[in-house]
């Protein structure tokens, strides 16, 4: 298995905010096994001065694992959001079709839901959700992106069509790739999204193949065949 011909991938995460993977290579491993890389995070100031933050996803200090924490009778979470744009929780989950159980107390909560900007100042609520202990998550930022990765750890039996449709992509192109090293010419992938593309694309590069994305979307696939 060979190195990715890049060295470096970006992420965007917003119009003003992107991720730097440093090293594709892990990147690519964690991903595939279903975790979030480590990343750079980089964005601008009102003065155009760029800030950097490096960024290793996780639940705070006081973590345990977030979802044998969090049962109750019904095996959802209650969520208490502190700093944390309810409107905007409330749509992403509705286009991920999760049902939210949000509470407006922290004495009803399992898991009370921060950014990083109000954890670190430790108000109130956060000195109390570590005092009696009802696990914290941070999120990096308000951000669609961040808010579905805390969803995605929280409910993931409620996504599951999406979970398997992400795994088949992948092994479609790991499938893909034996055949070309097989000795099949070229093996044409099903059509995926931009984001299952460059994982598939990245497959291929770690494995000393060449490919190529062909048609227009929605049916735009990956195509993997010898250099």
């Amino acid at each position: 298995m060979s190195a990715p011909t890049f060295n470096i991938l970006v992420e965007i995460q917003d119009w003003d905010r992107v991720a730097i993977h440093p090293d594709v290579g892990e990147a690519v491993d964690a991903i595939l096994r279903g975790q979030l890389p480590a990343t750079e995070t980089r964005w601008p100031d009102e003065n155009g001065e760029v800030h950097i933050e490096k960024v290793v996803p996780a639940i705070t200090e006081r973590r345990t694992p977030v979802q044998r924490q969090l049962a109750r009778k019904d095996g959802q979470p209650r969520l208490f959001l502190f700093g944390v744009n309810r409107g905007r929780m409330e749509q992403v989950a509705d286009e991920m079709q999760i049902s939210l159980d949000l509470v407006n107390t922290l004495e009803n909560a399992t898991l009370l839901v921060t950014s990083k900007k109000y954890y670190r100042q430790k108000p109130k609520k956060v000195k109390e959700a570590e005092a009696t202990n009802v696990p914290i998550f941070v999120l990096r930022g308000n951000t669609p992106t961040q808010i579905r990765q805390l969803l995605n750890t929280l409910y993931p039996a409620e996504i599951p069509q999406q979970t398997n449709s992400f795994e088949k992509a992948l092994g479609e192109a790991r499938e893909a790739v034996e055949k070309v090293m097989s000795g099949e010419e070229t093996v044409e992938l099903s059509p995926q999204s931009a984001y299952i593309r460059r994982l598939q694309h990245l497959i291929a590069e770690r494995n000393a193949l060449s490919s190529q994305s062909t048609g227009k979307d929605p049916e735009r696939r990956v195509r993997i065949f010898k250099g």
